[in-house]
Formats: structure tokens, C-alpha cells, sequence
């Protein structure tokens, strides 16, 4: 039971972590779209370097939590 219950909140913490980091793409997007050389930093991969990085960093701490909060 104990495990079932841990579970239910880690899907939970998921879900409300991704739906979390989406929200703030859609917001800095709008922003984005405002400055002037931002056609150059698509040319150039800085958008698509920039959402892996944050995508790596996301994925290292949402594994070390989850880690923790097996033990």
C-alpha cells in the first residue's frame, strides 16, 4: 500500500512538473518572438541547443529527486 500511494504522488509531481515547465515555454515564447535577431538564433541552433540544455538539466534533477524519494 505504501508503494501505491508513493506512486499516485509521483505521477502526480510529473505531470504537475510538466505541465509546469510547458507553461513557462508558452510565456518566454511570446517574449521571444519580439526581438529582432531572434530569426538568427534559429538560424544559428540556440533555440534548439537551449531546449535540450534545460530539457537535460529538467530530466538530471527530476531523476535525482525521484531517486530520493525511493530511498
Amino acid at each position: 500500500m505504501d508503494y501505491l500511494i508513493k506512486v499516485v504522488i509521483f505521477t502526480t509531481y510529473m505531470t504537475s512538473v510538466y505541465f509546469a515547465v510547458e507553461f513557462m515555454i508558452d510565456f518566454i515564447k511570446k517574449y521571444l518572438a519580439d526581438i529582432p535577431f531572434t530569426p538568427l538564433l534559429c538560424q544559428f541552433g540556440i533555440f534548439a541547443g537551449l531546449n535540450i540544455y534545460l530539457s537535460i538539466i529538467i530530466s538530471g534533477y527530476l531523476f535525482n529527486r525521484t531517486l530520493s524519494f525511493w530511498k
